[in-house]
């Protein structure tokens, strides 16, 4: 009881202070005895809110007087005061006072990555000001990994094939060129590009990236794309949409106004079987539950029922129909798997077998754990989206749920190539993966 009741309290003080600053000072102030956490040799550990502390500088020892230099303003700071003058930073704790959601947790990692440089880190727009997750406009190619940075690089592979960056305007205030990356650090497109993109160069691991999803694979196949009139060839493909039509049968517009797999690999198998992995890559999302989709659901049974209900489909016949998918990421996630048979189908690369794979961070159990149709939440109940998806197709294997932190193992493991020592590097400094 003595518990509910200091809850309680804790709640209404919360309700009465101004703002998460107020909050913050609160906690500095009511764990400080003198002015100090404790004593030790002569130095003090002390506590403090809204100190300032350069972004890409290791710091050993900071003077009052010191000045300031784009620098981040931390909530919580503990640091020894070694004198009246001189003290070191030993911890930085970032605090909410509502709800931590993974967006805020991968946003704060995100910005520690010392390859962003200081301008990039200190917009001047208001919406740049107001979210720590965009960079300053005009800065955008550093949202990417310094391989796949500059001309001849991530953006050159994208406007080869005419694909379109993912972009913002409205939330993120980003610019209407779809030429260049967003400057929205969160994005999930962003992560696939800087986790993937390197690895188009070097099929041995991703080689092993693929084996860490099915073991029986013994090797990679370049992707040669003439759909065109070209010959673009890559280990890794990104927004994959199908090679003669997407699966809306339109032209293969990729990335945009069809069914987009963030990315698309080939692996062959140990029996010789070419099999194609459909990735979508996610981040920070969260879905609500029983969300309605946007648009017209008679449009959507239109488009896909004959597919969803074919001899052939990936589906398995039950009392759950085509409607229960239309809320995402289950709507996604069934797009890709009729897309996936559509490639089969259609041989395209000579493809015989196909996996739609989810890479998603292990902390994210907001998508992990969220099954969003209701109507599927009452068939599997307390099953996680993993398993509610499986469970509804004719082999279960024709879908997985991966850890980003997986994958990134297996590859760190597999090669000790200059590019995947640079490649893990930033990986674990600007994700977190491996740590």
């Amino acid at each position: 009881m003595r518990h509910c009741d200091n809850y309680k309290d804790l709640l209404s003080r919360r309700k009465r202070l101004i703002s998460e600053i107020e909050w913050v000072e609160s906690i500095a102030s009511r764990l400080e005895v003198n002015g100090e956490l404790e004593k030790t040799g002569g130095q003090s550990l002390r506590i403090a809110a809204g100190v300032r502390l350069p972004y890409t500088h290791g710091v050993v020892l900071h003077r009052e007087e010191d000045p300031s230099r784009d620098e981040h303003e931390t909530e919580l700071l503990l640091y020894d005061q070694i004198d009246e003058l001189w003290w070191t930073p030993r911890v930085v704790l970032e605090c909410k006072l509502s709800k931590v959601t993974p967006h805020d947790a991968f946003s704060y990692s995100a910005t520690a990555s010392p390859t962003i440089s200081d301008p990039a880190r200190t917009p001047n727009d208001p919406k740049g000001i107001k979210y720590e997750h965009l960079l300053a406009l005009g800065y955008e190619d550093e949202n990417l990994i310094p391989l796949a940075r500059g001309n001849d690089k991530a953006r050159k592979f994208f406007e080869e094939r005419s694909i379109p960056w993912w972009k913002d305007t409205h939330r993120s205030g980003d610019t209407a060129d779809k030429k260049t990356p967003t400057r929205n650090m969160a994005s999930s497109q962003i992560a696939c590009v800087n986790f993937l993109m390197p690895l188009a160069e070097e099929p041995e691991a991703l080689e092993a990236m693929i084996r860490c999803i099915d073991g029986d694979i013994d090797g990679i196949e370049l992707i040669e794309d003439t759909s065109d009139g070209s010959s673009l060839k890559s280990f890794v493909e990104f927004e994959w949409v199908g090679k003669k039509t997407s699966l809306e049968q339109k032209p293969p517009t990729r990335g945009a106004n069809a069914t987009s797999a963030d990315a698309l690999v080939i692996g062959r198998t140990d029996s010789g079987n070419k099999r194609a992995y459909l990735i979508e890559w996610k981040y920070t999302e969260e879905y609500k539950k029983d969300k309605p989709l946007d648009g017209n659901n008679e449009t959507r049974r239109e488009r896909y029922s004959m597919m969803f209900e074919e001899s052939d489909s990936p589906f398995i016949k039950s009392s759950l129909s085509l409607d229960d998918w239309f809320v995402d990421p289950l709507y996604q996630i069934m797009r890709f798997l009729l897309l996936s048979r559509k490639m089969i189908r259609e041989n395209e690369f000579e493809v015989t077998e196909a996996r739609v794979v989810v890479a998603c961070p292990r902390g994210n159990i907001a998508y992990r754990n969220t099954v969003t149709s209701r109507n599927m939440r009452e068939s599997f109940p307390g099953s996680d989206m993993h398993t509610v998806v499986r469970e509804q197709l004719a082999d279960p294997d024709l879908f997985k749920v991966v850890a980003v932190e997986d994958l990134y193992s297996a590859i760190s493991l597999s090669s000790q190539s200059r590019t995947i020592a640079e490649w893990s590097s930033y990986q674990q400094e600007r994700y977190g993966w491996g740590r």
